[in-house]
């Protein structure tokens, strides 16, 4: 059987790595001795997948993973001795059960709701913030300088960018995100940095995603449970 589970990753374990968390994951599919389903091959281990790697130093109340099983099992009774496996501070909120023909949870991800909260004041207001992420998104184009495999090049985040809004210090941002297209938190950062007033330091700020969907659209928030084929 195949199952789709969301998970939290608490502040505590922010600063968990992509890998660590797989480690994570493999010794509590072995503690919690669930019949879970081995890769092929000369160095088989067990089949699961995330949706979207967690960049180190982000927090999570929604993130998804891909569960593939031997046996039949009732979807409650896997949460449940999953919840009994995993470290303080990863948190099996929810799971269901998928058809084995879904695509990948990877490739249906298209966006990412994040909130980043300042942990100390800035001197600006409120409203001069929310004119900056105005101004910059009312530009033709927003480039920043983005690290890759083969050096540095130009990116244009704007059209990555579908929401982004200040209150209460805290920004509250939606970006493109998966394999078709992707922006992170920090280059959104980066971005206000270079084309405002701004002079925000990334030590100051906590950055939590809420939420991953499988469209880019604000007004209609799919999470990968209300996927249909």
């Amino acid at each position: 059987m195949r199952l789709w589970a969301k998970f939290t990753k608490k502040e505590k374990l922010k600063y968990l790595s992509h890998l660590d968390l797989v480690r994570t994951f493999e010794r509590s599919f072995r503690r919690s001795r669930l019949p879970v389903t081995f890769t092929k091959g000369y160095n088989p281990h067990v089949k699961f997948a995330f949706a979207s790697a967690l960049p180190v130093g982000t927090s999570s109340t929604s993130e998804y993973i891909d569960i593939y099983l031997d046996s039949q099992l009732h979807a409650l009774d896997v949460m449940n001795r999953l919840n009994c496996s995993l470290p303080d501070g990863i948190i099996v909120t929810d799971i269901k059960e998928v058809e084995a023909d879904f695509p990948s949870l990877m490739s249906l991800i298209r966006g990412a709701e994040y909130k980043l909260t300042l942990t100390e004041p800035l001197i600006k207001t409120e409203g001069h913030i929310n004119q900056c992420i105005v101004e910059m998104l009312n530009k033709k184009d927003v480039f920043i300088d983005k690290k890759t495999k083969k050096g540095w090049k130009k990116v244009d985040l704007k059209p990555l960018i579908v929401s982004a809004s200040y209150k209460n210090n805290y920004f509250e941002i939606f970006l493109k995100t998966g394999s078709v297209a992707n922006a992170t938190p920090e280059q959104f950062i980066q971005a206000l940095n270079d084309y405002t007033d701004l002079s925000l330091d990334m030590d100051i700020i906590d950055i939590q995603r809420k939420g991953l969907f499988i469209n880019n659209r604000t007004e209609l928030k799919e999470t990968p449970f209300d996927y249909k084929l």
